[in-house]
């Protein structure tokens, strides 16, 4: 029963964390810098592998995501990598996921 009710305080803290990083409106993106945006959008890539590192559903992840396309396709992305048990390989994956949205969104700003 503990167990259970851990669950769904994890998933609420989890689900609420990532609704409220949501991925920059269209009009602000326009005044945001490139290296602005790409900050935004790895800390929505983060907090959604913080999500799946917690055990989220994938199901809640999409609901989050509010049918935007750019992170839904970060929720499939974080999605297919494995869950760690360990605090120290969570935080690694998270941070790698990250970097690598940044990285990406770096380089398509840069073109």
């Amino acid at each position: 029963m503990k167990r259970a009710i851990l669950g769904m305080v994890v998933a609420l803290f989890a689900t609420s964390a990532l609704a409220q990083t949501a991925p920059p409106a269209p009009d602000e993106t326009k005044k945001m810098t490139w290296r602005e945006r790409c900050d935004a959008l790895s800390e929505l890539a983060g907090s959604i592998m913080d999500a799946h590192q917690l055990g989220v559903p994938m199901s809640k992840a999409m609901k989050a995501a509010d049918s935007d396309p750019l992170t839904e396709k970060m929720v499939i992305a974080a999605y297919e990598k494995p869950r760690y048990s360990t605090e120290k390989m969570k935080r690694q994956e998270t941070a790698e996921f990250r970097d690598t949205v940044y990285l990406m969104c770096s380089r398509h700003a840069k073109k």
